[in-house]
């Protein structure tokens, strides 16, 4: 595969990832914008459908008043207000993402409005109408609720809540408006059961409109605000409580037809803060709908331009690679055609430069070792014309130094045959001299081995005497131990002593401090006795003063009684604490009388450690000069032994000197013999050269 197309396939890479990423993307956007028109279609059905429901509660309210004998006109144009709207609703379901089932339903809760007419027509009971109208406003709210939560996005679930709070808030208070109402307009009592349900209605009411998952925007807070400060909520909470006050009695005090205007104000309040919330959720699904298209678009954009510009990328790399690349491949044809002379390469940069570099040094140092082949080529040639014209001077000298050699072996010869001669009878005298010092030599060493036996003998005598004397020595310096020892046991048995003297004055003077401190406790000991006496005197008198007193010193007495026996509890313990200290008295004298004694033979056996440590170092001090002048003896004798052996070490290399030097003259005699013999050689090849001279 080509180095474009390489690069063709490596840059698809890259670009197939943006187009990934650019295919995801947009189809979120895509489906994102499906989504807002899903929701716009959820939104147009949920508006109608929401004024469907306040008209229906206001034609409830008009029937439910004429029924009670108002004016039919107001119910009849009611009545149209709510078909106008039940007129373009079927349509709009049919456009609504609803299931066919969901569609046949909604169409069959909008027909139900008509029989709920008609049962109007036919003079129904009051109550009966208000429940059918109350049930059919029920089952449009349930389909209201069900296209609100068809699909949930960017957070609309939290408005359709606060609309669907909105929505049973004004539906509490149309039946509330509706109840009660009709009671101000009686001003009669009510039962238990209705006064319940009134209860109830205003309860869930005010639950919906002060509820805190309901989310408002600035403008629609605003206005259920001021409602909820305004005269007709007020007014219309004065004649609830009123009710509240009076239901079982009647005569309320409010007007019928003035509670029912005032909560109609309120329900359109609570209408009007509803279609607010319709318009904010349609503005913002619109703005949301124009971003999400215009994001699309410019998405759209962005990536065919990224695809164009990444396309003009990788034909512009591709060019700017291939284009050099064929230079260097048109470059290197040449050189390999043997063109060494091409121009150099100029021009490019980073790696291609780089390896353009490379190029030109690779061919100039090819042309330089061309011409240096060449060179060293013509320098072989001149060493082989020189070597040829060697080789002739070479073969006539060898000529020459033939003849040479002829003519001077005969000189050399006459006069070697001189010198071999004087050599043989240097040779005979030398042989003389050296069998005499062989016989010499040979004498010399049998005596140097007699006089080594001896010196043997004698060594062995001075080792034993210097093993005898050691062991003396170490015998004498191990008594000097032991009587050593003997004086440090007796030194530190005189320290003991010391000591146990000193501890037994100190542990006397300790018994003599007791026996005083045992002293003053037995004088505080009868202090306390005299107190504990006193004491049981004074409660006697006391016992007594309290038994004069009659019935009023009985308390007293009773104190005076305990106070006697703790006086008398007193006195006995001071009596057994006496005895106590006594024995302890006691105890401590004789303690301290066997300490006296104690004390005597302490000193008196440290008098006699002393001795002893005295004849110990008199012992010690015979046993130091035995010890040295037995060490000093042992001394002597090894330096003996160590003479006696160095002397037989000498006798020893000098026999074996002697026994070489045999050796040396007994082969000396041998090369003499050879030498003779090699001299008798030499003087036959002398006569064979002067006969091949002469010759």
């Amino acid at each position: 595969m080509k180095i474009s197309h390489k690069l063709l396939c490596i840059s698809c890479v890259p670009l197939l990832a943006f187009l990934v990423l650019s295919v995801i993307y947009s189809r979120i956007w895509s489906n994102e914008k499906d989504a807002i028109v899903e929701i716009r279609h959820n939104i147009d059905l949920v508006i109608p459908t929401s004024h469907l429901i306040h008209e229906l509660q206001k034609e409830r309210g008009l029937t439910s008043a004429f029924l009670a004998g108002a004016n039919r006109s107001d119910m009849d144009r009611q009545r149209k207000q709510v078909d106008a709207i039940l007129a373009d609703l079927p349509a709009t379901i049919s456009a609504a993402p609803l299931s066919a089932e969901q569609v046949q339903d909604f169409n069959a809760t909008l027909k139900e409005v008509a029989a709920v007419r008609q049962k109007v027509e036919q003079g129904g009971k009051p109550v009966d109408m208000l429940a059918a109208y109350t049930g059919l406003i029920a089952r449009v709210m349930e389909h209201e609720k069900i296209v609100a939560n068809l699909r949930n996005f960017l957070g609309i679930d939290k408005i359709f809540t606060t609309v669907e709070l909105l929505e049973n808030a004004k539906e509490s208070a149309g039946r509330l408006r509706a109840a009660l109402s009709g009671v101000l307009t009686a001003d009669k009592g009510i039962t238990l059961e209705a006064f319940q349900r009134l209860v109830a209605l205003k309860a869930q009411m005010d639950a919906n409109v002060f509820s805190k998952t309901m989310v408002l925007v600035p403008e629609g807070r605003k206005t259920l605000n001021a409602m909820q400060s305004s005269q007709p909520w007020q007014d219309a909470d004065k004649a609830f409580y009123a009710v509240l006050a009076h239901y079982g009695e009647g005569n309320f005090g409010f007007s019928g037809e003035v509670f029912f205007k005032n909560m109609t104000s309120i329900i359109d309040t609570m209408a009007n803060v509803r279609d607010i919330e319709f318009a904010a959720l349609e503005k913002n699904m619109n703005q949301t709908y124009e971003q999400a298209s215009a994001t699309l678009t410019r998405m759209y954009l962005v990536m065919g331009g990224a695809v164009l510009l990444i396309l003009l990328m990788v034909v512009l790399v591709i060019r700017s690679i291939n284009g050099p690349i064929r230079t260097l491949i048109n470059y290197a044809n040449e050189v390999a055609s043997g063109r060494l002379d091409v121009p150099q390469l100029t021009g490019m940069r980073h790696e291609l430069g780089a390896l353009c570099t490379a190029l030109n040094i690779m061919i100039a140092n090819l042309d330089k070792m061309l011409r240096q082949s060449e060179q060293a080529s013509q320098r072989a040639q001149e060493e082989s014309q020189k070597a040829r014209v060697a080789m002739e001077q070479a073969e006539e000298a060898k000529i020459r130094a033939e003849r040479a050699k002829a003519e001077g072996m005969l000189a050399a010869a006459t006069q070697l045959e001189g010198v071999v001669k004087a050599m043989g009878e240097t040779t005979q005298t030398l042989e003389g001299h050296v069998l005499r010092a062989e016989r010499g030599a040979g004498q010399q060493a049998s005596h140097i081995t007699e006089t080594a036996t001896a010196m043997e003998e004698m060594n062995a005598t001075v080792l034993e005497v210097a093993r005898n004397a050691g062991q003396a020595s170490d015998a004498s310096g191990a008594t000097r131990e032991k009587a050593g020892s003997g004086a440090s046991v007796v030194h530190e048995a005189i320290n003991g002593m010391e000591t146990v003297r000193q501890q037994s004055l100190k542990l006397r003077q300790n018994m003599a401090q007791l026996d005083d401190d045992a002293k003053g406790i037995t004088q505080i000991m009868g202090v306390i006795s005299d107190i504990a006496d006193q004491t049981n005197l004074l409660a006697l008198n006391a016992a007594i003063e309290a038994a004069r007193a009659g019935d009023a010193g009985r308390g007293f007495a009773v104190v005076a009684d305990e106070v006697r026996k703790l006086a008398e509890k007193t006195m006995a313990s001071t009596t057994e604490v006496g005895r106590t200290i006594a024995a302890i008295q006691a105890s401590a004298r004789e303690s301290t009388s066997q300490m006296d004694e104690a004390v005597v033979s302490v000193e008196e056996a440290t008098r006699l450690v002393n001795l002893s440590g005295t004849a110990l170092q008199e012992i010690v001090s015979m046993a130091d000069v035995t010890a040295d002048q037995v060490h000093a003896i042992a001394t002597a004798a090894e330096e003996q032994s160590a003479t006696s052996e160095e002397i037989n070490r000498s006798l020893t290399n000098i026999n074996g000197i002697s026994g070489e030097v045999v050796n040396i003259m007994h082969e000396s005699a041998k090369a003499v013999q050879e030498v003779s013999t090699q001299a008798d050689v030499l003087n036959r090849l002398m006569e064979e050269m002067k006969k091949s001279s002469s010759v």
